[in-house]
């Protein structure tokens, strides 16, 4: 082999480790992990339990909360979620008349979502867990404080800029002691329930903002 050929041959591998480098040091491009703020309205309905001297059913009604999704992983985030509904509580006696009170049903919750992402549609599921708290109004004063959760899913729709649409469906439960009873005062309590949950469904559709990240 001549000298000739040996020089090109080194100067050709010089010059392709020196690329293979230069490629390894190049930064990868990386989609932005934004924070996402959304704030919406939704529809309760389900929400029974029996008492000790009857049944209880938490009326259908529209709702409104918001939610915080801060990213950890480009498909995983973590969830801070408060929504509330006013409605009201039928109490049915198995003897005697029917009577309801007016409460607020607020749920303050937190965990974790799981990012699909299928181009401008993006599928997720999520877990939360925290509290629930029942919440008294007009001439029935006092809160009670529950566990609770919710699990569920939906897809986000992304828009121009930073806003986006996401539809989202989930079902609540609050837990409860065998025997609970809510607002108790010096005259008695207003409602006692027995069993272990009480579950809701709630379908939202909310209007999220993009924080951070490039526009």
């Amino acid at each position: 082999m001549s000298i000739r050929v040996i020089i090109a041959l080194a100067v050709l591998s010089a010059v392709t480790v020196s690329a293979g480098e230069a490629q390894q040091r190049r930064p990868t491009s990386r989609v932005p992990m934004q924070i996402e703020l959304s704030g919406g309205y939704g529809f309760h309905f389900g929400g029974a339990g029996s008492g000790r001297d009857g049944t209880v059913t938490l009326d259908e009604s529209g709702s409104f909360g918001f939610t915080l999704d801060i990213p950890v992983r480009q498909d995983a985030r973590i969830e801070l979620l408060w929504w509330r509904q006013d409605t009201q509580a039928e109490f049915q006696p198995f003897a005697g008349a029917p009577t309801s009170v007016d409460i607020a049903v607020e749920y303050y919750q937190l965990g974790g979502m799981t990012d699909f992402p299928q181009g401008n549609l993006v599928p997720y599921a999520v877990l939360t867990l925290g509290t629930t708290r029942l919440l008294g109004k007009g001439n029935l004063s006092g809160d009670e404080w529950r566990f609770g959760g919710t699990i569920g899913g939906g897809v986000k729709i992304a828009g121009q800029g930073m806003v986006g649409l996401k539809l989202d469906g989930r079902l609540l439960w609050t837990a409860r002691n065998s025997g609970s009873s809510f607002w108790c005062g010096t005259g008695g309590c207003a409602i006692g329930i027995t069993g272990h949950a009480i579950a809701q469904g709630l379908f939202s559709a909310s209007v999220f903002v993009k924080v951070g990240g490039p526009r």
